[in-house]
């Protein structure tokens, strides 16, 4: 196998490289265990397709002017959606519980900068630096940076909570690492959909209410 690739350096040149890699890794996250809705009446649907966003194949390039419910927008969900609103689709997406939400630029830049980047320390030096930090430290660290994150995305998270987007920044705002390093939680980078809702002029719906969250519909999305 070889592989042509162009590698931007930190002084900003270009250099190509040729890969010829002896192994293949599908790194397709640490959440990828299906779980469906129960929904009443599902087995009478009849429409295109119903599926969990691991099985999902991509939106019909023919299908212009249908309608698709999307249940969940974290990654996959704003991923499946945005592939249904580029091919005409008119999308609705189901927010099943509050969302930590940064984009990925911040996130980056406040969380890895100086320890896992380009010129930066060795991989096992830097892991080595970051697991020797007490978890009460941690938490307390990534308070701040949360903070951080949030007042560089303020115009973001703004245009979200006015869609009606619920957001989320996990026990004691400590942020997206300390949610998925302790709970099974709702998180999204964001690298597409979330910038559109962020600016669109949605219409949301509460559609129905448990015990756990809120459960809102956003209808025509974009």
């Amino acid at each position: 196998m070889e592989r042509q690739l162009e590698r931007k350096k930190a002084d900003g040149t270009v250099e190509d490289r040729t890969l010829h890699p002896r192994h293949v890794i599908q790194a397709t996250g640490h959440s990828g265990e299906m779980m469906l809705l129960k929904i009443e009446g599902v087995d009478e649907f009849e429409g295109d397709r119903l599926c969990h966003s691991s099985q999902f194949k991509g939106a019909n390039a023919t299908s212009n002017g249908k309608k698709a419910v999307v249940a969940g927008c974290c990654n996959s969900g704003h991923d499946i959606a945005q592939d249904f609103h580029e091919y005409g689709y008119d999308v609705t997406i189901v927010q099943l519980s509050s969302t930590s939400v940064m984009s990925s630029k911040a996130g980056l830049d406040v969380l890895l900068a100086g320890l896992y980047e380009e010129g930066g320390p060795a991989t096992e030096d830097a892991d080595l630096l970051f697991m020797s930090i007490p978890n009460a430290m941690l938490k307390r660290m990534h308070m701040d940076a949360t903070r951080e994150i949030s007042r560089r995305d303020a115009d973001l998270l703004a245009g979200l909570e006015k869609a009606g987007f619920k957001l989320d920044n996990g026990l004691d705002d400590s942020g997206f690492f300390m949610r998925t390093s302790n709970e099974a939680v709702a998180i999204t980078l964001t690298l597409g959909l979330v910038s559109l809702t962020s600016t669109a002029r949605s219409r949301p719906s509460r559609v129905r209410r448990s015990q756990k969250s809120n459960h809102v519909a956003f209808r025509r999305w974009l």
